[in-house]
């Protein structure tokens, strides 16, 4: 979060949430990290893709007492060589546009695709990036009659692809991301993400 600040006052007549800066944020990095970890080349088609809450966006929209999952996903493409050009405003619009477009006739369509889809898991795709806000629901105090879990997270996540954003268990209002990756590439990646380019 703290080089978020750094970036404010391009971004802040923009209404955007801390959630979503963080998305620019790591999508940008770890593309970065990923595509030098990796030898993606520049000109490859890079996606960011990213949950949207579908509860009001469907006719009628899903009662307030609602307790199950209602999101679909969107996505945000663009080649590395310009994500890594591009302003953080341009890909904050990008983001807000492609949320927009979020409808009635989207979650339907989204719905009836999943529903004509094969049952089949998708292979590694190097460059996606999959987002997902737990930062909500503090996993970490979760009590099963022990007293509160020292820190509770997914094994292992369920696409390597995917990032997940959770409350810290030791700093409060910081956000530790989990992220899948090939074991071959850990090295590489920690040290482009963590150490710069």
């Amino acid at each position: 979060m703290r080089m978020l600040v750094m970036h404010k006052p391009e971004t802040e007549d923009l209404g955007v949430s801390e959630l979503v800066m963080v998305d620019v944020k790591f999508w940008s990095i770890s593309t970065q990290a990923r595509t030098k970890a990796l030898n993606i080349p520049s000109h490859r088609t890079v996606c960011l893709q990213f949950t949207v809450d579908a509860r009001g966006r469907m006719h009628p929209p899903l009662p307030p007492s609602f307790a199950g999952n209602a999101f679909v996903l969107s996505s945000l493409l663009c080649t590395a060589a310009e994500l890594d050009r591009l302003p953080l405003a341009a890909v904050v619009l990008r983001i807000q546009a492609a949320k927009r477009a979020v409808t009635h006739a989207y979650v339907a369509r989204y719905i009836a695709t999943l529903g004509e889809a094969p049952r089949t898991s998708l292979p590694p795709l190097p460059e996606l990036t999959m987002v997902s806000d737990w930062t909500k629901t503090p996993y970490h105090r979760v009590d099963f009659g022990a007293g509160e879990a020292a820190y509770v997270a997914p094994l292992a996540t369920p696409m390597p692809q995917a990032a997940y954003f959770m409350q810290s268990p030791s700093e409060a209002g910081r956000v530790d991301v989990r992220i899948g990756l090939p074991e071959k590439t850990l090295r590489a990646f920690e040290t482009y993400f963590l150490h710069g380019f």
